[in-house]
């Protein structure tokens, strides 16, 4: 009888001792610092489910323990993650990198095209831009591109930039030209978008271009 008093004792001291330690180790893993010794980048996919990223974040060394994480996720109703690029710092916590994917903080990649700038001109900004692939060899038609600011992520493919560009522009001349006023003296959307690239090319101030269009 004494034997199996002791045993049930150690027993569950053992048990103890292993939740314990168990605890701690997942306390450790979700608030302490991470593998990571330097900043990294890492993708996460459209369509990854919490558990393919978690055993993507420990596979690439960003996270101790997927199933800590996986487990973080879904007891704090963080489980619809956002897909993207994501930067994470050095020993970046388990947790923070949770908060970062759940809010979606991802690297803002961003071309910006000025107005007045030819399609040379847009076509050698996208060929610079930072982690994109492909090259622009042919340059569109003057006019056809639309200049404002274009968010793109990692590995995007200029040509798709390019025709984005060619999108945009075609749908605001579509939008824009049948509202225009009576009596102007242009028969085609080409013709007006001409006039506006030379009225741009003359100034930059606002107040200026109806006098100089006139």
């Amino acid at each position: 009888m004494k034997f199996v008093i002791w045993f049930v004792v150690l027993f569950n001291l053992a048990l103890a001792a292993t939740a314990g330690g168990a605890f701690f180790f997942a306390y450790n893993a979700w608030t302490g610092p991470g593998p990571y010794t330097e900043a990294k980048d890492i993708i996460i996919a459209k369509g990854e489910g919490v558990s393919g990223i978690a055993e993507q974040l420990a596979n690439e060394g960003a996270i101790r323990s997927a199933l800590i994480f996986k487990i973080a996720a879904r007891l704090g109703g963080d489980s619809s993650l956002k897909a993207g690029e994501y930067e994470l710092a050095p020993q970046m916590k388990m947790k923070d990198i949770l908060a970062k994917i759940a809010k979606g903080d991802v690297v803002d990649r961003k071309v910006t095209v000025p107005e007045g700038r030819t399609s040379w001109q847009i076509v050698q900004m996208v060929n610079k831009a930072d982690a994109m692939k492909g090259t622009i060899t042919d340059t569109p038609k003057d006019g056809t591109l639309l200049p404002q600011t274009y968010s793109y992520t990692r590995d995007q493919d200029r040509a798709v930039m390019i025709r984005d560009m060619q999108d945009a522009m075609a749908k605001t001349i579509k939008e824009l030209w049948p509202t225009r006023e009576e009596g102007l003296p242009f028969e085609t959307p080409e013709q007006a978008l001409t006039l506006a690239s030379i009225v741009e090319k003359e100034t930059g101030i606002s107040s200026e271009r109806a006098r100089i269009a006139g």
